[in-house]
């Protein structure tokens, strides 16, 4: 069939995709489909019953992923996905080789050794998991952590595997036997990442605390600790022998330091927001950065001065890995897609696509019966009643990371990756203007209760107030030493809070612009922010999986409440304040009685983690969504969950009977995508 056809079909494929933008309902059954791109295309409904899908490249089950990792000879790439899955693929012709259900929960870290037959992950279920790459078995299952396990890290022989967790170890394991060998203390909070040299004979873990701290294994003994980073340090990286350490932070730095002397060697300006990931050549000469601006960047060491940028993310790069020769890069990001990069000319060689689900923002009207949604198809509005999707909004959508709602439920924002800020109706779903100040990616934008101001945070470390019916930008709030994570508004618009990942809560007076108080407690940096409608209570909650009311007109601390497992994304207040939501990383959602301080409800709200929630102004509706891609309405006081909404699938509904040239694990992928198989 396939040289009968030639790539006839395939070419008409990408004509009538480019030309119609969707492939819904179409019939492209017994075709020989070569070369074709199916990846982020809507063919719901269709059929390729009979065809040959031989070289075309295929949507993939995997969900976002935050960590990856690349053999040291470049043969394989394993990542670790949101919603608890490892996978492994085959770099030569980028073939799936497997997709197991590896943790309950994110995959934080995954690691290969240097021969590519083992593989190690970690995940928020508290566990360590090694693989056997040539058949997907597990060999053993490591319990030590308490909480999640953030970071892993395996030697290149395999045999010492480091791990780093939510409970503030760094723990140091025989992969042979799966025995503890060291559990070593020292960081005051979570590890986010640790690193081994070559040989193991060094570990290197990045902490919450600020700090990068290098470890001998043989004897637990700690050589040093490294200072200089403004807030989370999130990543770290040491060469094969160990003379090159690596350290990046949520200050968007990436700080070289010398391991014998203990003295830094250069600080590596470059990203305008946090950098996620790093990665550094076997030799130590280059180093590669993964960044919340959406960029990868590359480094030469020896001189701090940069090498390239490599562009092509459409949002926040979370993961990179490089091959032991340092001529392949790998990076993953927001927008599910794990891309390959030739690092002498800086081409992207190949994009493998994943399936972007993930609910990333909720917003609700005051009377709780319209919300919105940020998911992988841009912002979205439902009844909340019906669940029935409203008016799409129009214009340019893809971009769009976060999400506001007007008390009314008649205007709609939305914040880019690329620093603007639009307006809609949501009547007509007609684009009112697009707000242009920020430098970097927007993380939170916010709606008075009278409508009248807008206020948006950003990745720059500022926060921008505009009134809503002119557009007019009213004021520019700076003191956030690193990114602004949330944003909030009393109901007239007079008083904002903002949280920021340099671990401050920050109130500010709208009408001028000016500080009243920086509020400190929190240990990491402030994800979630909410203000009660009289501005009277403040709630936050962060990094340190605890959530604070502060009492405004004192700026005190008045409660921490604790009981959140890992990091707190969001708080949600009702316009009294006396209801309180939250939710975090242990996929639930907790209901607190702020006059008590007592835990009322709790929620199991996802599989995977809740990004975000939403209250009714009441405090009897919530809205929540999740990294399965899931989004649901709660009647909040009884937990009861009144309707699950989820975007159809690109497969939906697609006959994929009797299909050929697809590997078994695109198959599966196929069909959980919601492709069907008939019966022969």
């Amino acid at each position: 069939m396939a040289a009968e056809q030639g790539y006839g079909p395939g070419n008409i494929v990408n004509l009538l995709r480019l030309l119609r933008g969707e492939l819904r309902g179409m019939d492209l059954s017994n075709l020989a489909i070569r070369q074709a791109y199916l990846a982020l295309v809507e063919i719901q409904g269709g059929s390729l019953a009979g065809a040959d899908l031989a070289e075309t490249m295929l949507a993939e089950a995997f969900s976002e992923q935050h960590s990856i990792s690349i053999s040291a000879d470049g043969a394989l790439l394993a990542a670790g996905s949101s919603t608890g899955e490892v996978w492994l693929w085959r770099l030569a012709d980028r073939t799936p080789l497997f997709g197991l259900p590896a943790h309950t929960g994110m995959v934080w870290s995954v690691a290969l050794s240097a021969d590519g037959e083992l593989l190690v992950s970690s995940g928020d279920d508290g566990l360590l998991r090694l693989w056997e790459t040539k058949t997907g078995r597990s060999l053993a299952t490591l319990h030590g952590h308490i909480g999640g396990v953030w970071g892993a890290a395996l030697s290149a022989d395999g045999r010492i595997v480091a791990s780093g967790g939510a409970d503030g170890t760094v723990q140091v394991w025989e992969s042979s036997t799966g025995r503890q060998l060291l559990k070593l203390r020292g960081h005051a909070g979570l590890v986010w990442r640790v690193a081994l040299s070559a040989d193991g004979g060094l570990v290197a873990s990045a902490g919450g605390d600020g700090t990068v701290r290098l470890w001998e294994t043989s004897s637990g003994h700690s050589l040093a600790t490294f200072h200089g980073h403004i807030g989370l340090v999130v990543a770290v990286a040491i060469c094969a022998d160990g003379h090159v350490l690596a350290s990046s932070g949520v200050d968007g730095t990436v700080r070289l330091w010398d391991t014998a002397s203990g003295h830094p060697v250069a600080t590596l300006h470059g990203h305008t927001g946090a950098v996620w990931h790093i990665a550094l050549s076997r030799d130590g000469a280059l180093l590669a950065s993964a960044g919340e601006d959406g960029t990868v960047r590359l480094w030469d060491t020896a001189t701090g001065r940069p090498v390239m940028t490599l562009l092509g993310h459409t949002n926040e790069v979370h993961g990179v890995a490089m091959s032991g020769d340092g001529q392949l890069i790998a990076s993953s990001g927001g927008d599910t897609a794990v891309r390959l990069w030739d690092i002498r000319t800086g081409q992207q060689l190949a994009a493998l696509h994943g399936n972007p689900m993930v609910i990333s923002d909720v917003a609700l009207s005051a009377d709780g019966q319209v919300f919105a949604t940020k998911g992988s198809r841009g912002p979205r509005l439902w009844d909340t009643a019906t669940g029935r999707a409203l008016k799409t909004p129009q214009g340019r959508i893809e971009g769009v990371w976060r999400v506001a709602l007007s008390a009314n439920g008649q205007l709609l924002a939305g914040g880019y990756g690329d620093g603007t800020v639009s307006l809609w109706e949501t009547r007509t779903g007609r684009q009112l203007a697009t707000m242009r100040g920020h430098t970097g990616g927007i993380w939170s934008v916010a709606m008075s209760t009278n409508g009248r101001v807008l206020a948006s945070g950003g990745a720059d470390g500022v926060v921008r107030l505009w009134e809503a019916s002119t557009l007019r930008p009213l004021a520019v709030l700076e003191g956030h030493k690193n990114r602004v994570c949330r944003v909030a508004l009393s109901a007239d618009g007079q008083l904002v809070a903002s949280g920021g990942g340099d671990g401050t809560a920050r109130l500010w007076a709208a009408s001028t612009g000016k500080p009243l108080a920086t509020l400190r407690g929190h240990t990491g940096g402030v994800f979630g922010v909410a203000l009660s409608a009289d501005g009277e209570v403040l709630a936050t909650s962060g990094v340190d999986g605890t959530v604070r009311l502060w009492e405004t007109s004192s700026n005190r601390n008045v409660a921490t409440l604790k009981g959140n497992a890992s990091l707190v994304s969001q708080v949600a207040l009702s316009a009294d304040g006396k209801v309180l939501a939250s939710g975090g990383f242990d996929g639930l959602v907790r209901l607190w009685d702020t006059s008590t301080d007592r835990l009322v409800t709790t929620i199991h709200a996802a599989v995977g983690r809740v990004l975000t929630l939403a209250l009714s102004a009441d405090g009897r509706v919530l809205v929540s969504g999740s990294t399965e891609g899931m989004v649901r309405v709660w009647e909040a006081q009884s937990g009861t969950c009144l309707r699950s909404l989820r975007e159809e699938p690109r497969y939906a509904g697609l006959d994929i009977t009797g299909v050929s040239g697809v590997t078994e694990a695109q198959r599966a992928a196929l069909l959980s995508l919601g492709a069907i198989e008939l019966p022969a």
